[in-house]
């Protein structure tokens, strides 16, 4: 997989990496890790689709 990083990010990710003395895929991975965990574990989202009026959000602005 490749993920490209702006390099502000890369540096500091670099930078992390390097403070823990662990290769950068390795902290990719746990970060990566670490958000699916939050992901999955997160409450769900209500229903996007519709307002608390009963309105659907399309962005054409037709109901």
């Amino acid at each position: 997989m490749n993920i490209k990083f702006q390099d502000h990010v890369f540096q500091a990710l670099l930078a992390e990496a390097n403070r823990q003395n662990k290769p950068m895929a390795r902290l990719c991975h746990e970060i990566l890790a670490t958000a699916a965990s939050i992901f999955d574990n997160a409450p769900t989202i209500p229903n996007e689709g519709t307002n608390q009026n009963g309105d659907t959000n399309d962005r054409d602005g037709r109901n």
